[in-house]
């Protein structure tokens, strides 16, 4: 399963940036619920990288 993949490279990356895993967990689970047609792990982690923004 392709999501599968990109979700545990983009919690590589968010740990590599000192995320909490539980806080990654949730950043990764929101965007792919919303955004179920993510392809690649850059576009999943802009997606978090824009949530994160918004959310302040």
């Amino acid at each position: 399963m392709i999501g599968k993949d990109i979700a545990d490279e983009a919690m590589d990356v968010l740990l590599q940036l000192e995320y909490k895993r539980g806080e990654a967990l949730e950043m990764i689970k929101k965007v792919l619920e919303a955004n179920p047609e993510i392809k690649s792990t850059e576009e999943l982690l802009n997606y978090v990288y824009k949530q994160k923004i918004i959310k302040g």
